[in-house]
């Protein structure tokens, strides 16, 4: 039970690479209430079908089915939260974000750091860029950097967000988890997480690193919490807290 099989999703030429297979996938996702897996398998060879299957929160897992005479299939699977059911949202799922979604992505930013701001008195005036004052233009950037950007949807609705940025061969940095306050304290925030040590798992990493506030303890004791080790901390003269650094090591 929970397990369910994504057969083949077919789109007319006409009508690729523009979303349209991503929202059919997310249809028929929402049709089982109970699931806890989905599997899909394509030719290995298809660098499209891996692409489009990682962009709605597909990973590698390694397998292949292999036939004589035919090209080996790669086997893919998307975990969906198995133990909570919160704040009405039955069915949570992470994809990752178009450009076209960027703006409602950067209101989930927002709305979310500005209770960041709030707790440690930060302004336009005292720290511009911090992330609850980012611009539309800093999203757009990371996404033509190919920086992985993740959104958390509740039906139609984003309420969470996270990207990662690759940077080494087996190193990835997490930026800007946030959560919607009315959201918060039901288990998204970790299954954002998850999300993300699946994802750099999937793409041949390892370790994940993130830069926090320093002084907001509960943060940092959620990350360690989480699996993270505390590396560090930096002063910077602009900034009017501490810089703390974290990190994850898989296994």
């Amino acid at each position: 039970m929970g397990e369910y099989y994504l057969a083949r999703v077919y789109i007319h030429p006409d009508y690729q690479n523009k979303g349209i297979a991503r929202e059919a996938i997310l249809l028929c996702e929402k049709e089982f209430a109970d699931a806890k897996f989905y599997y899909v398998d394509f030719p290995e060879v298809m660098e499209k079908n891996r692409k489009c299957y990682q962009n709605a929160g597909y990973c590698d897992t390694g397998e292949r089915i292999t036939m004589e005479g035919a090209p080996a299939l790669a086997m893919f699977k998307k975990t969906v939260s198995e133990t909570f059911d919160p704040a009405g949202v039955s069915l949570p799922m992470i994809y990752e974000a178009e450009q076209n979604e960027l703006q409602e992505c950067l209101d989930v930013i927002r709305q979310s750091f500005r209770t960041v701001a709030d707790q440690f008195g930060l302004t336009k005036e005292n720290c511009p860029k911090h992330t609850s004052f980012i611009p539309l233009s800093f999203l757009e950037t990371q996404k033509n950097w190919g920086w992985k950007m993740y959104a958390l949807y509740a039906g139609k609705k984003i309420i969470g967000y996270m990207s990662l940025s690759k940077e080494s061969d087996d190193a990835f940095e997490l930026h800007n988890l946030a959560v919607l306050p009315e959201y918060r304290h039901n288990g998204f925030g970790k299954f954002l997480l998850d999300h993300a040590k699946e994802t750099v798992k999937s793409l041949g990493g390892n370790t994940i690193k993130i830069g926090i506030i320093e002084e907001s303890t509960v943060l940092k004791n959620w990350y360690i919490s989480n699996g993270f080790v505390h590396t560090g901390t930096k002063k910077f003269d602009h900034l009017p807290f501490t810089s703390g650094y974290l990190e994850w090591k898989g296994e």
